[in-house]
């Protein structure tokens, strides 16, 4: 029997599973699972990563008590959002909820040329809680964390960062920003240009099942739990989601439904054209380098 670690992060809860595989069933067993939300802070909405972090840590105490044999860890979250790194490791500050408005003010002054320019460049529809315009946001309404910070990390790399030490991303997570280039998975030199954002704070992306790290030896220490190795999955939540879609078939839709509703399918490379971007479509990435190509609709939000 092999034992599993994950995480399921969303906008609303925090969930701790673990998943048993006998060589041929896998059996998932939710071992924590508490809410989440955003907190109104002076002028804007912000994520309590630490105490994000802090579920982690008990959930993976709890799960390693339960299974001693627990071998890994993965961690999938909602996408877009980030934390902004100092100079000395530390975080500046909270993440930004992407429900407030700077993203929208990042965008506004950008041209319809430069907007189709964005999206033929990644193959990701123009939206404004994209990372891509909450940086743009953040370098006019908040510049002192733009100017300062030396690292930008998405929601899931940054809880991996602060458990293991180590800075690194993947696609499925990285394709939210905007700025991939989702033909060749590589950030994209474009985006900088027409924006004109820094080049230099964006983690390297690992390959799916690469080991992203392990559990920090004064973490293990003081929970008393096994340095876990932390392992490159689709660190999306929608990514793993399709993932999970009980099906060989190569032509199937799908809904996946939480926060927001992702309608789309699978495909082997990204499909970037004028109908596409028309039709509010998105090329995201996948597991195991495929293409989630999906467009967001209603959901659980009002709920």
């Amino acid at each position: 029997m092999k034992r599993y670690l994950g995480f399921d992060c969303g906008n609303s809860s925090i969930r701790t599973v673990v998943g048993s595989f006998d060589g041929e069933q896998l059996a998932l067993e939710v071992i924590a699972q508490v809410p989440n939300r955003e907190y109104r802070g002076i002028g804007y909405d912000h994520w309590d990563i630490l105490a994000i972090f802090h579920e982690l840590l008990k959930g993976m105490k709890t799960a390693c008590d339960t299974y001693p044999d627990i071998e890994s860890f993965g961690i999938s979250t909602w996408g877009i959002d980030f934390g902004l790194l100092g100079p000395s490791g530390e975080l500046l500050g909270n993440p930004l909820c992407y429900r407030n408005t700077h993203g929208a003010e990042g965008m506004k002054d950008l041209s319809t040329e430069e907007l189709d320019t964005l999206f033929n460049a990644t193959g990701i529809q123009n939206l404004p809680m994209n990372t891509l315009y909450q940086l743009l946001g953040i370098r006019t309404l908040l510049s002192e964390y733009y100017e300062q910070a030396n690292a930008l990390l998405l929601t899931p790399d940054l809880l991996n960062y602060m458990l293991t030490g180590e800075r690194n991303s993947e696609v499925s997570i990285a394709s939210t920003t905007q700025l991939i280039d989702m033909r060749s998975r590589t950030y994209a030199e474009t985006v900088f240009s027409t924006t004109n954002l820094r080049k230099d704070l964006y983690a390297p992306l690992l390959p799916h099942k690469a080991v992203r790290g392990v559990l920090k030896k004064e973490l293990a220490e003081l929970y008393h739990i096994p340095r876990l190795q932390a392992i490159s999955v689709p660190s999306h939540d929608t990514a793993a989601a399709v993932l999970s879609v009980p099906t060989e078939e190569e032509h199937v839709a799908f809904i996946s439904s939480g926060t927001w509703s992702l309608i789309g399918t699978e495909l082997p490379d990204p499909l970037i054209n004028e109908t596409v971007q028309r039709l509010g479509f998105s090329n995201e990435g996948g597991a195991l380098d495929t293409i989630t190509l999906l467009k967001n609709s209603c959901g659980m939000h009002i709920l």
